[in-house]
């Protein structure tokens, strides 16, 4: 019997409600990937937030890894506002103009979902030479950029919210810690990284 795709009912936390210690923010993707990862940071944290644009729904979402772990109440789905994303913006402009995209490793090209960006920053991409080609909902742009753009929107983030961005891609995790010269708030965060 195949298995009917059940919604995910977390209710989405509002950015910027109050700060929320007990949750580590999940980075680059929608769904967690790496199970073993999970487990590791749900030792440290009561949850797990994922950065998921509000006119995305996670019913949609394919990952079983995801709807189990929202079953049990300890993934929830946070929306980036128009402010984080204006926030983001201009520091995703300045670090790439300043060559930090070669900083990221390189892989299959990303795919940006339109409510994690702002037109100028695609305007802003595609002045710089950047191929950001949109497919329906979406951006695609170099593996590089879009790790980028992630780990700065998980930054802004992160920093409304009191909390540590964390990713399951080690060389994410450290190019991150490099690039935006970001204090690991604390050694089990490096752990769970490394």
């Amino acid at each position: 019997m195949s298995e009917v795709a059940r919604p995910v009912r977390r209710p989405r936390a509002p950015e910027g409600v109050a700060v929320r210690p007990d949750v580590c923010l999940y980075y680059p993707h929608f769904e967690v990937r790496d199970e073993n990862w999970a487990k590791e940071a749900l030792l440290y944290w009561e949850t797990i937030a994922t950065i998921v644009p509000l006119d995305v729904d996670t019913a949609s979402f394919s990952s079983q890894l995801y709807r189990d772990l929202a079953d049990a109440g300890a993934v929830e789905p946070w929306g980036v506002s128009r402010d984080a994303r204006e926030r983001a913006t201009d520091v995703i402009l300045q670090l790439l103009d300043a060559g930090y995209a070669d900083a990221f490793p390189e892989g299959e090209p990303f795919t940006l979902n339109f409510g994690k960006l702002t037109r100028s920053l695609i305007a802003g991409l595609k002045e710089r030479g950047v191929d950001a080609r949109a497919t329906g909902q979406d951006v695609l742009v170099d593996f590089r950029v879009g790790s980028l753009v992630m780990c700065v929107l998980a930054h802004v983030l992160a920093d409304a919210m009191k909390t540590r961005p964390l990713t399951d891609h080690p060389q994410l995790g450290e190019t991150y810690l490099n690039v935006m010269g970001a204090s690991p708030r604390g050694s089990n965060t490096v752990t769970i990284i490394a």
